[in-house]
């Protein structure tokens, strides 16, 4: 509902919503606690099955759909769901090639996975929607299903990037172009970060959020 809003309440940044001024975008599912009790599940479901169809692109189309003819409350998930379905019709065939599939090394380990198992705990592939908004931009939905300590916490965000506005290396910063971010744990929070130039006579720049 966050993202929504943000889309199309927001004047500031919707005009710059498409393949003009976005580069590209990743949606990421990041998990710690491993497979445990779900392993007979996710051994027959994997999670591309498990995460990408639902979830990641169900946040895909929130992100990529056009405005609804109307956000009220009784007519707006069925408008909602017309708009998400017509990005997925957009959606052109995902190559293998495009495609990512490994496991955490310890999986095979866990009781009910197969010795011999190939079913994937982690998956990243690259999508594109052939619509004039977004054709030739690049979305990157990703799921990591992991085990062990020294992991990063748990998260689910999206982040969009957009392009440079000049093509000036000697003043970008080292972290690359603006992109705004929606964390969608628990604590969902919402970010922007845009280069600035650094303090002092040279011109130098950084990125600030």
């Amino acid at each position: 509902q966050n993202i929504l809003e943000f889309r199309f309440a927001n004047g500031l940044f919707e005009p710059i919503r498409n393949r003009n001024f976005i580069d590209h975008a990743q949606i990421g599912v990041r998990e710690t606690l491993g497979l445990g009790k779900r392993s007979g599940f996710y051994e027959q479901t994997g999670a591309y099955r498990d995460t990408v169809v639902t979830h990641l692109f169900q946040i895909l189309g929130f992100m990529t759909m056009e405005p609804p003819t109307s956000l009220e409350p009784a007519f707006a998930p069925a408008l909602i769901g017309e708009e998400k379905n017509k990005v997925f019709r957009s959606m052109l065939p995902i190559h293998p090639h495009d495609v990512v599939r490994s496991r955490y090394a310890s999986c095979r380990a866990e009781e009910g996975v197969e010795p011999e198992s190939k079913t994937e705990t982690v998956i990243v592939l690259k999508c594109f929607i052939d619509h004039w908004r977004w054709t030739g931009v690049p979305f990157f939905p990703a799921h990591r299903q992991a085990r062990g300590r020294g992991l990063c916490a748990p998260s689910r965000s999206r982040s969009a990037s957009r392009r440079r506005a000049c093509s000036r290396p000697a003043r970008a910063s080292a972290q690359g172009p603006d992109h705004s971010t929606f964390d969608l744990a628990d604590a969902s929070r919402m970010s922007l970060s845009f280069n600035a130039k650094r303090p002092g006579p040279g011109r130098a720049c950084g990125s600030t959020s």
